[in-house]
């Protein structure tokens, strides 16, 4: 996603990520993969085209809190309640906890 929004991975996981929501299309095929990429490597448009819909996913998904609650509705708190862990948010976001 990093670069254009290309993602190889198996179906199970990109069900999990749920990129098809913002059109972001993950391959676990070589040759899908491979023409994904070309595509976006000749047509601008369809660049752009990636590179908006992969803004959209990571503005809506990739905060911490939202890293929390993806987790958290995988696990459903199964874990968390058998060790006696209770997640928390910290108070920071995480480029202010990596500030030096």
């Amino acid at each position: 996603m990093a670069l254009n929004g290309a993602v190889t991975m198996t179906e199970h996981v990109a069900r999990a990520f749920r990129l098809a929501d913002y059109g972001i299309p993950a391959f676990s095929e070589p040759d899908e993969f491979a023409d994904d990429l070309l595509s976006l490597l000749e047509d601008p448009a369809h660049r752009e085209e990636r590179r908006a819909q992969s803004a959209r996913y990571v503005q809506d998904r990739l905060d911490f809190s939202s890293y929390v609650r993806f987790w958290g509705s995988l696990l459903d708190g199964s874990w968390a309640s058998r060790s006696g862990i209770v997640p928390t948010v910290p108070s920071r976001s995480p480029a202010e906890a990596l500030a030096f």
